[in-house]
């Protein structure tokens, strides 16, 4: 992300430097936050957050929690899964429930 600059909070400006605003929340870590625990954390957190009724989100958001303890990550299922919340969610927690772990899968690959 662009680190160091202010930058406005909305859709646009966020965007078009790789970082999303969704569901009225920002997340802004420090340096010393690890981006890999950052996205581990907040899947945590929706999993638990599920109203039970949303099943796609549901049981994608559990699968990708137990993908995400793994020391190297299974990415193209992690990719699946993501696709399938985004794409089958009926609401916009469910579209934006992957992209912590996209974010992290694009910026920061190696960790």
């Amino acid at each position: 992300m662009n680190r160091g600059r202010s930058l406005p909070r909305d859709f646009d400006a966020l965007n078009e430097h790789g970082g999303f605003l969704r569901c009225a929340a920002i997340a802004v870590p420090s340096e010393q936050d690890s981006p890999v625990e950052a996205a581990r954390s907040v899947m945590r957190s929706r999993a638990r957050e599920s109203c039970c009724q949303r099943k796609p989100r549901r049981v994608a958001t559990e699968k990708a929690v137990a993908l995400l303890q793994s020391k190297c990550w299974d990415t193209a299922l992690l990719g699946e899964f993501s696709k399938a919340m985004a794409d089958a969610s009926i609401c916009g927690l469910g579209h934006a429930t992957p992209n912590p772990v996209r974010c992290v899968m694009k910026t920061v690959p190696n960790e």
